[in-house]
């Protein structure tokens, strides 16, 4: 009696999906990583654009926010487009800002596949203590550092003849 091998058939995505997803994964090919990751930068990108977005409609309340160190110190544009540029600066910077957990959980859900329990309760302790960290590093640099630098850097280099004369981009 002969014993017929048969080839081992290929699974379909569906049928993959069923297995465990830690032997699947392992075993997934480079480009299923690389569309993987095309999903998760989509989430960010959209993530920055709609914090963005939202930023826009409260932008009067985050330039006032960002000036109050200046203590009423008028500011000028010198281009046409200086102002506009601000504020999609602004804007801009505000949604990347407000996006960081999106990106931290994006970056955590890509790499779920290859970390353990043990590295993953690592991170949670980390970025805790990274959060507060850096919270404190920005309250420092806001409440202390700029209003002793932009009184330092206003008033010590002038005489009757050279003033000041800061532009909003700088």
């Amino acid at each position: 009696m002969m014993l017929i091998k048969q080839k081992p058939r290929k699974l379909r995505r569906t049928q993959l999906k069923r297995r465990s997803r830690a032997s699947y994964d392992l075993k997934r090919p480079f480009i299923d990583h690389l569309y993987e990751l095309r999903k998760r930068l989509i989430y960010v990108v959209s993530s920055v654009f709609v914090f963005s977005i939202g930023a826009y409609f409260v932008q009067e309340h985050i330039v006032s926010w960002l000036l109050a160190p200046a203590h009423n110190q008028q500011f000028i544009y010198t281009s046409p487009g200086g102002g506009i540029n601000f504020l999609f600066q602004v804007c801009t910077y505000a949604g990347i800002l407000f996006s960081v957990p999106v990106i931290i959980y994006q970056l955590l859900k890509f790499l779920e596949p290859v970390v353990t329990e043990h590295i993953r309760s690592v991170i949670a302790r980390y970025s805790v203590a990274s959060i507060i960290l850096a919270l404190g590093g920005v309250v420092f640099g806001y409440y202390v550092g700029l209003p002793l630098a932009l009184h330092f850097l206003g008033h010590q280099f002038t005489t009757p003849q050279i003033r000041s004369l800061f532009t909003i981009q700088e």
